[in-house]
């Protein structure tokens, strides 16, 4: 079987991902909103109507009678607001679907239950200062975000996806493995499925946004149920392209993303970067930067993008002062939240690498040239990323629509050591369509089916840097392959270039300990997590809100703040209450 089709099958279509998505994320008949069962268990509920309705005594009955609820009373100094019963043999649920099918009706909600502050039973929770500020270490008691009070109302819930575009996330992590999107992510940074943070900063952002609350482990994140998505677009040194995160954007809205974190800035303003951003129907909350200037006149990207989906967050302090290295902005940027010493999850482990092959192409002997097609790979001397020579496939005339033309490693690689395994090369393509790609493949020793590692399209027109790490080939011996599988033809000079592969054996130090994976970090990094989290909240609350409507939820609800007077926005500080 060709490759192509063997990657088709075992990569998820389009479509199918949008049936997996509206599976998850089930629409109603009029796109109206619905609450799940235990918000939505309560035998009353409050009903608002629309202004032409508001003293429309008539009308009002009308829309009671044909939800089939019976009015118990207005809400005391609101007019418009009634509280009904839900008659026995009914569900709050359906009595909701008729009162929202009725255009004199603007809601229907439960009459929600409110209780004492709910406080998690995660042992570190006392150290999270900006969930709730008791005054610890030397902190200013309610300089917070008030999370326990809105855990009153909601948790989160599974239905919300979050986005976490950064260096990964340890989607291991006992305190985040429960909370990530079944579909994982994807690592754009390194251009395969593996999106594991080594550099540690996306797992602290995850952790923030919505690390298992309650469940007697770590911290607990500001949405306990949401869904992480991990898609790195920020190599292990932190840095990245503007072409990755802004794919990472377009995947993360693509596959249903409620709301994308983006804790990264720096370089210029790129129309690339704004028109994804501007394409998304998530809600985008990005961290201001960490600079201490002004970004209405010296803007940082991607929070300074004049978009209506965009939350540009300050970092404040435990004294809920604007910390003195975060950029602030009174039209640029729009709030402030908790960025100073900042607790949350971190990766729990740590490796040493050992090389066990590597390969600067000065001959093409560790390899074999042929297999399958024909116009085999050549050592090339025109074009590489060290010299001299780099293992090219560029056939005389071009290559051919619908070649598989393979380059193997004559021996098999020892990773029987391994914890974990690296792969980092550069390559070049010079291709005539996306279509037509360069893949990397494995096959354990003894195995019939090779593994697809990563798949790369598109012309890149120079040679650019490429790395994963997998767990899949861990304890074999292996061979590797780089393949070019293409549907169109390419002309004279056309072809792919492979240069420097090296690959690790990654044996942890001492193991996996994720008993103290939690750590402290500061920045407008850490406040924008925050702000993202109550965004999940919101939707999780009332799932009918688009990103506009969180904006404003969050933006008109801060706590003013002299600290942030005419240095933000709406001058105040979040508040999840």
């Amino acid at each position: 079987m060709h490759l192509r089709n063997i990657l088709l099958r075992s990569m998820p279509t389009l479509v199918t991902l949008l049936v997996a998505i509206l599976a998850i994320f089930p629409v109603s008949a009029m796109g109206l909103p619905f609450v799940s069962g235990a918000d939505a268990g309560s035998n009353e509920l409050i009903v608002r109507f629309a202004p032409q309705a508001e003293f429309n005594v008539a009308a009002q009955s009308v829309a009671h009678l044909r939800a089939g609820a019976t009015r118990i009373r207005g809400l005391r100094g609101m007019p418009g607001y009634d509280l009904v019963t839900v008659p026995r043999g009914s569900s709050a649920e359906q009595v909701m679907r008729r009162y929202h099918a009725d255009p004199s009706v603007l809601y229907a909600e439960p009459d929600y239950p409110v209780s004492i502050t709910t406080v998690p039973d995660d042992p570190r929770f006392g150290e999270q200062w900006a969930l709730e500020n008791t005054g610890q270490s030397g902190g200013t008691p309610g300089a917070d975000i008030k999370a326990p009070d809105a855990w009153t109302v909601t948790t989160g819930g599974p239905d919300v996806l979050v986005a976490v575009i950064d260096t990964g996330v340890d989607y291991e992590h006992p305190d985040l493995a429960p909370n990530m999107w079944s579909g994982l992510g994807w690592n754009f940074a390194e251009d395969n499925a593996d999106p594991m943070d080594i550099h540690g900063h996306g797992t602290h952002v995850a952790g923030t946004i919505a690390a298992v609350g309650n469940d007697g482990f770590g911290v607990a994140g500001v949405a306990w149920e949401a869904r992480i998505m991990a898609l790195k677009a920020l190599g292990d040194d932190g840095s990245g392209r503007t072409s990755d995160i802004a794919e990472a954007v377009t995947y993360a809205s693509a596959n249903g993303a409620d709301i994308i974190n983006m804790s990264l800035g720096g370089g210029s303003y790129s129309q690339a970067f704004y028109d994804a951003i501007a394409a998304s129907d998530a809600l985008v909350v990005c961290a201001a930067g960490n600079e201490g200037s002004n970004n209405d006149s010296s803007p940082s990207y991607p929070a300074s993008y004049d978009l209506e989906n965009i939350v540009a967050v300050a970092a404040t302090d435990r004294t809920d002062t604007l910390a003195s290295w975060s950029n602030y902005g009174a039209t640029s940027v729009d709030l402030g939240a908790p960025g100073v010493a900042i607790l949350s999850t971190v990766p729990g482990a740590t490796y040493t690498a050992t090389t066990v092959f590597s390969d600067p192409f000065d001959t093409l002997g560790a390899w074999n040239t042929s297999y399958y097609e024909f116009n085999p790979w050549t050592l090339s001397s025109t074009r590489y990323a060290s010299p001299l020579h780099s293992a090219g496939h560029v056939p005389l005339d071009g290559y051919l629509a619908g070649e598989e033309s393979w380059i193997y490693t004559r021996d098999y690689v020892s990773l029987t050591e391994a914890d974990r395994i690296a792969v980092r090369f550069k390559a070049r393509l010079d291709t005539v369509s996306s279509d037509d790609w360069l893949v990397l493949v494995a096959k354990p020793q003894g195995a019939l089916i090779w593994t697809v590692l990563a798949v790369i399209g598109g012309a890149t027109g120079e040679f650019r840097n490429y790395g994963l790490q997998t767990t899949s080939l861990t304890g074999t011996r292996a061979q590797f392959a780089f393949i070019l599988d293409s549907v169109y033809s390419g002309g004279p000079g056309s072809g792919v270039w492979v240069d420097d592969v090296e690959i690790d054996s990654l044996v942890r130090d001492g193991g996996v300990d994720y008993s103290d994976a939690h750590g402290y970090k500061s920045g407008t990094s850490m406040a924008a997590p925050h702000v993202a989290g109550v965004a999940a909240l919101l939707k999780a609350h009332a799932p009918a809100l688009d990103s506009a409507g969180l904006k404003s939820a969050i933006l008109d609800t801060v706590e003013p703040l002299d600290t942030l007077d005419g240095k933000t926005l709406t001058g105040g500080r979040l508040d999840a209450a």
